[in-house]
């Protein structure tokens, strides 16, 4: 099975649809949001291997309690809806009420995810069929556009990803390894 038909499957139950290459119109975040990025081939806070995403970060607010949209970068689906437990075991997530991850199909070689966040769109809401809790991934397939505001995230650090299965970066002794992770 290619990387490709794996995440058609865990992702996007099979539906993915779409030619690739994607063509980005947007950026996770507002860019006159935007604070700090740190970018992809990170490798502390418990990543073994160097990070497959960005990390982003707001700019801070005097508002302690402002939220800041988070966007889709292209039209697609949004096909996964994931709210992990608090006792998380996974160094890198932080002691958060709630931490949210959405993963988006843009092609049926593409896909994005922000993950971190602490609400999902009203709007999208709507269309999931139950109540996202703790614990395994909610799956769904709701049409967005690019620009649509996905959810929110306070004053922290959240990731943004961007998986194009028709490229392989050089330099990945064993790629497979990041496919695992996500399991």
């Amino acid at each position: 099975m290619t990387a490709a038909e794996q995440l058609n499957q865990m992702w996007s139950a099979g539906k993915a649809a779409g030619k690739g290459p994607v063509k980005l119109k947007s950026f996770p975040l507002q860019l006159d949001d935007v604070g700090v990025i740190i970018p992809m081939g990170f490798t502390a806070s418990g990543h073994v291997t160097p990070s497959d995403h960005l990390y982003l970060i707001p700019k801070q607010s005097k508002d302690k309690e402002k939220r800041y949209d988070i966007l889709a970068v292209a039209d697609g689906f949004l096909v996964s809806v994931q709210f992990r437990p608090q006792n998380n075991p996974d160094p890198t997530v932080q002691k958060r009420d709630v931490d949210l991850k959405l993963i988006l199909e843009h092609a049926e070689t593409c896909w994005s995810y922000v993950d971190h966040l602490v609400e999902v769109d009203a709007a999208l809401m709507k269309d999931i069929d139950r109540k996202i809790e703790p614990g395994q991934p909610v799956p769904c397939r709701i049409a967005v556009k690019a620009g649509q505001v996905l959810g929110k995230v306070r004053y922290q650090t959240f990731d943004f990803s961007l998986i194009d299965t028709t490229v392989t970066r050089k330099g990945f002794v064993v790629p497979d390894r990041f496919l695992e992770r996500e399991q």
